[in-house]
């Protein structure tokens, strides 16, 4: 970020795409270079994706308006139409905490308004535990023992809206992408 002030964890944001896979075909998805020139597009600073999977980390100061403008911008593009939540960096330094100590598991996104809420902890019956949720996200663990699932469809019935869904250990390397973001190590 040469010659540019300090970037706030309040300015970072972090977008979630559902079923998005950079460059996979048979989801619509965009490359590499067609997403972050779509957040560029539409002003976002210094855009990287984490990973293959639709998670993109960039400077903006205003919450999922942007994002959302990106994701049209991809369907003419390539054809992508789907669902995309954002999160800001604070809420990402803040989940992180909450992620220590907790093995596999996987944290599952989504929007309701505040003041929905899940009573916790929930089982469901292949053994995936619901250990906290709120009305933008949970998190869950399965029973030792069990047969992992995909946590999205269950939380999904749940909640009654769209989910997105990423390993914990996914959303912790976000996390630090937001804290490398924060120090000033990457963006140009």
């Amino acid at each position: 970020m040469t010659g540019e002030a300090p970037v706030t964890l309040r300015e970072i944001r972090v977008a979630f795409f559902r079923n998005l896979n950079l460059g996979q075909s048979r989801s619509h998805s965009p490359t590499s270079p067609q997403l972050l020139d779509a957040f560029v597009e539409a002003g976002a600073r210094s855009p990287s994706h984490v990973g293959t999977n639709g998670t993109v980390v960039y400077y903006h100061s205003t919450g999922p308006t942007l994002a959302r403008r990106v994701a049209k911008l991809l369907t003419p593009m390539c054809g992508y139409r789907d669902m995309v939540t954002v999160r800001s960096g604070v809420a990402l330094i803040e989940l992180d905490r909450r992620l220590r100590g907790l093995g596999n598991g996987e944290v599952v996104l989504y929007d309701k308004p505040p003041g929905f809420d899940l009573p916790t902890p929930i089982e469901s019956e292949d053994g995936l535990i619901v250990i906290s949720a709120n009305h933008r996200r949970a998190i869950t663990q399965h029973r030792p023992g069990s047969h992992p699932t995909n946590a999205g469809p269950f939380i999904a019935s749940l909640v009654g809206v769209p989910t997105t869904t990423r390993s914990i250990t996914t959303m912790r390397r976000v996390a630090e992408r937001v804290r490398q973001y924060a120090g000033g190590g990457l963006g140009s």
